[in-house]
């Protein structure tokens, strides 16, 4: 066992203080762990960096998610949502 394997994480820690937390833990594979200990982290850096800035956090959030896709996916994406919105007659 790795060293950083006996750190308990982050997420180990809020589930000790939430039972509720904990319960919902036990049927996720280590994979879907591992997604959720990333997601938690960004949600926690997505907040610092809203709290300096004074921006909205989910904003924030959701262009740190962003950033995480390559451009060409950023494009795909974008030009998708695009078609989704009905036009609005003007």
């Amino acid at each position: 066992m790795l060293a950083s394997d006996t750190r308990m994480s982050s997420l180990e820690q809020q589930a000790l203080q939430d039972p509720l937390l904990a319960k919902e833990l036990e049927g996720l594979s280590a994979e879907q762990r591992r997604w959720l200990e990333a997601d938690l982290i960004l949600q926690q850096r997505a907040a610092a960096i809203a709290a300096a800035i004074g921006f909205d956090e989910r904003g924030v959030y959701h262009q740190l998610k962003q950033l995480r896709r390559t451009p060409l996916e950023r494009l795909r994406r974008g030009l998708a949502h695009g078609r989704r919105r009905p036009r609005i007659p003007q």
